[in-house]
């Protein structure tokens, strides 16, 4: 009995994997996402990635069609999953674009994205929708207002971020061209923002830190930390092939206060 429930076990994600279209090239099966969703051996908190079929497609403000359309998905569009909504007429999935709307789109429009319902897939969209550069945006989301000036900073936290624009406690430190803000870098300070379900005054420890930094590796985000004994300030990097050698490109940073999330960071790092 044992040995039959480890079995079930491993071979559950590739079955769900293979029950989440009703047919091949077809409209997404919304009962293997609820299952998806609601798996014990991850995080509920991490979305799931679908790909937009249709064209056109509404993103509306709630599961009804009698409602404002925020934005229109084109196919091929990513929008990650949070929840499944059934309907008398339509099945709804909530969710997040990846240009950080959030909003209703109807599950017939949807299939799933690349191993899915895998665990690093998961995670990956986790850490995706949850890097928002847009202001207004992030401000939605938090329901914290936007800092009425743009101000110019003495010292930069990020390479060429010269302003800062605030959401509440929040920063967003970017560069000025032609009069537009172009935002470089994020410092979450307040609690209200979810980061891949970290929040900020969450309590976390040496060996929770190791267990994001295992599921950071297998979707290529990388530390360089061999001893994690006190550290408070960690970041990760992602890295690209630029002018034929290797760089980072991206950052994503957690920094720790008396053991608890004191700022969750992120930015594009600027190439030379």
């Amino acid at each position: 009995m044992n040995k039959f429930k480890s079995l079930t076990k491993l071979i559950a994600p590739a079955i769900l994997a293979c029950c989440l279209c009703a047919t091949a090239s077809a409209e997404i099966y919304p009962g293997a996402v609820t299952q998806a969703l609601e798996r014990t051996d991850i995080n509920s908190a991490w979305p799931f990635t679908t790909i937009c079929i249709g064209e056109d497609v509404n993103l509306r403000s709630q599961p009804n069609t009698n409602c404002d359309v925020i934005t229109m998905l084109q196919k091929g569009d990513i929008f990650y999953v949070n929840k499944v909504i059934p309907g008398n007429q339509y099945t709804w999935m909530e969710g997040i674009t990846a240009t950080g709307d959030r909003g209703y789109v109807v599950s017939k429009y949807l299939d799933p994205g690349q191993n899915a319902a895998l665990r690093r897939e998961r995670f990956r969209a986790a850490i995706q929708s949850s890097l928002l550069y847009d202001v207004q945006k992030f401000a939605t989301v938090v329901n914290l207002p936007v800092g009425r000036n743009i101000e110019t900073l003495k010292e930069e936290k990020f390479h060429y971020a010269s302003h800062v624009m605030r959401v509440g406690n929040s920063e967003f430190h970017g560069e000025m061209d032609g009069g537009q803000f172009h935002v470089i870098g994020v410092i979450v300070k307040d609690s209200s923002y979810k980061f891949a379900g970290l929040q900020v005054g969450d309590t976390i420890t040496t060996e929770d830190l190791k267990a994001i930094d295992k599921d950071m590796q297998t979707i290529n985000w990388y530390t360089g930390i061999d001893n994690w004994t006190g550290q408070t300030e960690i970041h990760w990097y992602r890295h690209e092939a630029v002018d034929g050698s290797e760089r980072p490109v991206e950052n994503i940073g957690i920094i720790t206060e008396n053991g608890r999330i004191k700022e969750i960071r992120w930015s594009h790092i600027v190439i030379d």
